[in-house]
């Protein structure tokens, strides 16, 4: 109707492309390369696209997923492909979606993942998501021919647009009888909000504990990390919706695991942001840090990228 009415003004025509980048098919892609010093691989690699449909009947998508992955451990190269098809339904307050899946490698070859999301007021976020063939399964138990499910679930309370708290629970457990259990909590607070310049922190405390200890992979009895980092952002370009942000990220922390005692940690990142209003986005940047295994600091050396996009909007 407003269309019709009055095509040439600019809120008219900033909501259409709205609607119509909200309704388009969609990409999206987070890929990443890292080299570390061995407990968990000494070089991996990952690459996670997904295509999305359309909007179907105002609330449904169907999308495919691909994963391609790679690590070098001890010598020897092993590989993972995963593909996937999923529905996703969204209305109102609510979000799910399913997918069914086929690995190249690993156990089961076939599996299932599922996450639901709840918007309860306008303060809470509540997310549940379950993964018959973990991506987060070690690279090492992978070596081993083991694999492993994981449950994950997240409450996020957002105060205001500078505060929020996420609590976490998540759960890793293994076809070897092993089982992993964490919780963690995090705290993120904007302290400067200007135009050209933001600073915020993030506080995590994490907590896990493996039921084995004799198995080819990392796991220690129990291990606990506190860690602090702050974000310096830089908006160095801007014209109309679209905006170029330089930031630098720095970590540091404590790591401490049983029967090795504590250890520091710290992590630093240069990151590039590109955004077309709500429509596009990528990030990409480079890090290097350090992380206590078994009482050895190991440095960790990584590049990544994560893109948002609309196709034909």
């Amino acid at each position: 109707m407003l269309q019709a009415e009055a095509p040439e003004a600019i809120a008219v025509r900033n909501a259409d492309r709205s609607l119509r980048t909200y309704r388009a098919t969609r990409l999206e892609v987070e890929a990443g390369a890292a080299r570390d010093g061995g407990t968990l691989s000494n070089r991996d690699a990952r690459a996670d696209v997904r295509l999305s449909s359309p909007l179907l009947a105002d609330g449904w998508r169907v999308f495919a997923r691909q994963v391609f992955a790679q690590a070098t451990v001890d010598e020897e190269r092993l590989r993972l492909a995963r593909t996937g098809l999923g529905l996703q339904w969204e209305s109102g307050r609510w979000m799910a979606a399913g997918e069914v899946h086929h690995a190249s490698s690993g156990a089961p070859r076939q599996g299932a993942a599922v996450n639901v999301s709840y918007r309860a007021g306008d303060a809470w976020r509540l997310l549940a998501e379950a993964d018959t063939h973990s991506l987060q399964t070690p690279w090492r138990a992978r070596a081993a021919g083991i694999g492993a499910r994981d449950v994950g679930l997240t409450a996020r309370w957002l105060a205001s647009d500078e505060r929020n708290v996420s609590l976490r629970y998540g759960l890793l457990d293994f076809s070897d009888g092993n089982r992993r259990q964490g919780l963690g909590v995090d705290w993120n607070e904007r302290w400067v909000s200007g135009p050209r310049f933001k600073f915020d922190t993030t506080v995590s405390l994490d907590t896990g504990r493996y039921a084995q200890q004799d198995v080819p992979y990392f796991s220690p009895s129990r291990e606990s990390a506190a860690r602090v980092t702050a974000r310096a952002e830089f908006l160095t370009w801007k014209l109309d919706d679209r905006r170029f942000v330089q930031a630098i990220e720095a970590t540091s922390g404590v790591y401490r695991q049983a029967g090795f005692g504590g250890g520091a940690l710290w992590e630093v990142r240069y990151v590039h942001e590109w955004r077309v209003g709500e429509t596009f986005a990528l990030r990409y940047g480079i890090g290097t840090g350090s992380h206590p295994y078994d009482g050895v600091a190991e440095r960790r050396h990584d590049l990544f990228l994560t893109l948002t996009m609309p196709i034909a909007p």
